[in-house]
């Protein structure tokens, strides 16, 4: 099994994937796109000087303060475009995986769709005000200031079709992760990436 969620940075993805592994009543193993980036070497991500070949943040001004901008060179496409196989290839050895990701293109969610076709895969989006995203990102510090106002309006397009979506605004990481797994014991069959199949034509 596949629980997939789809969220704006700071959202809460990762910790409800902790709390997943710590309420299931099942193994749950933790992968998706952050492990993935971990494995970048540091001066092809983020600020570094190679990061144009990578994944790199950019930081810019607008009318409303600063925002922080992902662009993907060939380098962290081609790791983009391995993600999906591998969550996929796990999964198909009977180990049940959380992943967690920011889509910003259809493109990608095209990749795991059809790398999750005939998986047993839950797509969750995990939704959270603007308002709590900036308060979050100026707590954390770092990398993380802007990018909120950036993906907000890019992750969740009207062409995903969830099985589950979950605000995280004013509810605990805990509590949420409660509400998947119940949600998945009432539900066995999920669907979205079934319609997504259907969707995209794969």
């Amino acid at each position: 099994m596949i629980i997939f969620l789809n969220g704006v940075a700071t959202s809460g993805k990762t910790s409800i994937i902790h709390e997943l592994q710590k309420q299931a009543k099942f193994p749950l193993l933790k992968l998706g796109v952050d492990n993935f980036l971990d494995m970048i070497p540091a001066d092809y991500y983020g600020w570094g000087p190679k990061a144009k070949d990578g994944i790199q943040f950019v930081r810019e001004e607008d009318e409303n303060g600063p925002i922080t901008r992902v662009y993907n060179g060939d380098f962290g496409r081609a790791i983009l475009h391995t993600i999906p196989p591998v969550i996929a290839k796990i999964s198909a050895r009977n180990l049940n995986v959380a992943c967690d990701e920011v889509l910003f293109h259809d493109y990608y969610l095209k990749e795991y769709t059809k790398a999750f076709k005939n998986l047993d895969a839950y797509c969750i989006g995990i939704h959270c005000d603007l308002e709590e995203l900036i308060r979050r990102e100026q707590k954390r510090g770092g990398y993380s200031i802007g990018l909120g106002r950036d993906q907000i309006n890019k992750v969740h397009s009207p062409t995903r079709f969830y099985d589950l979506e979950i605000d995280t605004t004013h509810t605990s990481s805990a509590d949420c992760a409660k509400q998947i797994l119940e949600f998945i014991a009432a539900n066995p069959n999920p669907e979205g990436f079934k319609k997504l199949e259907v969707a995209f034509g794969v």
